[in-house]
């Protein structure tokens, strides 16, 4: 769920479309590097319409129009080529779009400052697609770059990219489940925005909406009466700056809604999350993947207060919605597949989970996301052993094994292998899971440097190993597990 910029009318869209296929007709072809700008245009015009394959297109003759007046070299062809990679992000193929970064970054780093805010947007944007590709470390080092260029420079402008670069660094640590750590650079986000342009400005207020979900996300009871403030303070501010833009709106709704769910108050969350669809519905339309998010959100309380139904209605308009706009094979339908898998969890109906899970995991792997399809694997074979499936799980398990290992958390890796151990138990293969178990003692070991939390998990399954080898009659090595098990 992204910070969303002002709206463009559908009419806007059709005019631009119209005027696109004028342009195409050669009506400028006598002056090409005009063209190419109008085409430049016209594809932000169809970006922030919404229709991102239409942009793409003229952002692809932008590109191609200056390449041929001015070389490959050269600032406008890097600029170009950075659009192409933002309408790529926007239909989901994060591989495309960070080469098309890479391309961008190239070529603007060798004809523009270091500090230049093109160069800087677009290694802004690139960072949040490497995150997007589990590149964690890798997107966190380019926006501390970023940073740093941005402090080196006091002007307006430099401070303005400076908050983005915070807010997002801010955003990406608490999505990766270190939100302690991004709180500070989410404060400092707010403080410079508000320095920059006042408390009102839309920057500040998308600060704001982070720090929010920061706090909610700290998963500490004592941090949500904070985030509830904030929260409250954030949607009059939405309410005042965004009267016009019900887009940015919607957004404080639901992320206020999602903190007075966490507080358990219910009856607080439910109307706030129910108006974010309604006004997204009424911008969007239907299909969307805005409407989607909040469409899960509003899901999430219904599903607590036992209307499963109704979770369900909402969570298969929002699969619905994410497959017209993004495509069925989009990490989003994934993520829609596993809410309704964990929905059919909670109904205690295991046999519906299984394909919904086993789906997810498909979509995930063929995103290359496979930490995320190793938990959805792994989640799978869990619902079919709970219906006796054994032997369905085991190929469940089997199949991510194999295909998931590129994965940047070795966690999820492990868990699973500790799964095949137990499957192979139950299927009376004790070699089978002695084989499984060393495995994934090994990966926990990694898992355990990069965390020290999950030191129990490790040490219960050296219990495992141990009350094996003691039902194998080997007492020494049963002795050795033993004393590595869990306190």
């Amino acid at each position: 769920d992204t910070p969303a910029r002002p709206s463009t009318p559908a009419p806007v869209a059709q005019v631009a479309a119209e005027a696109a296929r004028r342009l195409a007709g050669g009506s400028m072809r006598t002056q090409p590097e005009v063209e190419a700008s109008l085409h430049f245009t016209l594809g932000n015009v169809l970006t922030n319409a919404g229709v991102p394959d239409s942009a793409r297109v003229q952002f692809e003759r932008a590109y191609a129009g200056w390449r041929a007046v001015h070389g490959p070299v050269h600032p406008e062809v890097g600029r170009a080529a950075g659009m192409i990679a933002q309408t790529l992000v926007l239909k989901g193929d994060l591989a495309g779009a960070a080469a098309r970064y890479d391309e961008a970054i190239r070529i603007l780093s060798r004809t523009l400052p270091a500090n230049d805010p093109s160069l800087l947007d677009a290694e802004l944007r690139s960072a949040y697609v490497l995150y997007g590709q589990s590149r964690h470390a890798e997107a966190f080092a380019r926006l501390a770059v970023v940073e740093r260029r941005a402090r080196t420079d006091a002007s307006k402008r430099m401070r303005e990219i400076l908050g983005r670069a915070l807010r997002m660094h801010g955003d990406l640590l608490t999505f990766a489940g270190r939100a302690a750590e991004g709180e500070p650079l989410l404060r400092e986000a707010i403080a410079t925005n508000r320095a920059v342009a006042g408390e009102r400005s839309p920057d500040a207020i998308m600060g704001l909406q982070g720090l929010v979900y920061n706090l909610a996300m700290q998963d500490r009871r004592e941090r949500l009466p904070e985030a509830a403030r904030l929260g409250r303070e954030m949607v009059a501010l939405s309410r005042e700056v965004f009267r016009d833009d019900p887009r940015n709106a919607a957004n404080a709704y639901v992320r206020l809604g999602d903190v007075l769910a966490r507080m358990d108050s219910l009856d607080a969350a439910e109307p706030l999350l129910r108006r974010a669809v309604e006004l997204r519905v009424a911008v969007h339309g239907a299909a969307h993947p805005d409407v989607a998010y909040a469409q899960v959100e509003l899901a999430k309380v219904s599903e607590r207060r036992g209307r499963f139904a109704a979770a369900e209605s909402l969570l298969v308009a929002a699969r619905d919605g994410r497959r017209a706009s993004l495509g069925a094979r989009h990490p989003a339908v994934a993520s829609s597949l596993r809410s309704l898998g964990q929905l059919a969890l909670a109904r205690a109906d295991s046999a519906a989970a299984i394909p919904l899970f086993v789906q997810a995991a498909e979509i995930w792997r063929e995103a290359r996301l496979h930490g995320y399809a190793l938990t959805d694997a792994m989640s799978g074979a869990q619902a079919a052993r709970r219906t006796g499936r054994v032997a369905l799980a085991d190929s469940i398990v089997r199949v991510s094994l194999a295909a998931d290992t590129g994965a940047v958390s070795p966690l999820p890796r492990a868990r699973l292998l500790a799964l095949e151990g137990i499957l192979a138990e139950a299927r009376e293969r004790p070699a089978d899971a002695e084989r499984a178990w060393l495995r994934a003692h090994a990966v926990y070991d990694e898992a355990v440097r990069a965390d020290p939390g999950i030191a129990t998990e490790r040490g219960q399954l050296a219990d495992r190993l141990a009350k094996l080898y003691a039902r194998l009659g080997r007492e020494t090595d049963a002795a050795s597990w033993r004393a590595r098990g869990a306190p």
